[in-house]
C-alpha cells in the first residue's frame, strides 16, 4: 500500500501535473478555470505532506485511508461541476 501511494505521488509532481496531465483535463473541460501551475504545485505539495505523515506515523497503514480520502476531497474542488 505504501509504495502505491509513493509511486502516485511521483505522478504528482508539478512538472508531471503541468506538461500533460494538467493540460489535458482543461482541454476535455474536466477542471474549472484556473491557473495550471498554481494547481499543479499545491496538489504536489498537499501530496509531499501526506507521505511525510504516513511515513512519520507509528502505524502507517491507518494513515494512509485518511490522506487517501482527504486527498481526494481537495482534489475533486478542482473538477467542474457536473449539476
Amino acid at each position: 500500500m505504501l509504495r502505491l501511494w509513493y509511486e502516485k505521488i511521483l505522478l504528482l509532481t508539478p512538472v508531471n501535473l503541468r506538461g500533460d496531465y494538467l493540460p489535458s483535463l482543461f482541454a476535455q473541460n474536466i477542471l474549472k478555470p484556473m491557473d495550471p501551475e498554481a494547481a499543479a504545485r499545491l496538489l504536489s505539495g498537499a501530496a509531499m505532506n501526506a507521505a511525510l505523515w504516513i511515513a512519520a506515523g507509528e502505524v502507517p497503514e491507518s494513515i494512509t485511508p485518511k490522506a487517501v480520502e482527504m486527498f481526494e476531497i481537495l482534489a475533486s474542488g478542482l473538477l467542474k461541476s457536473t449539476a
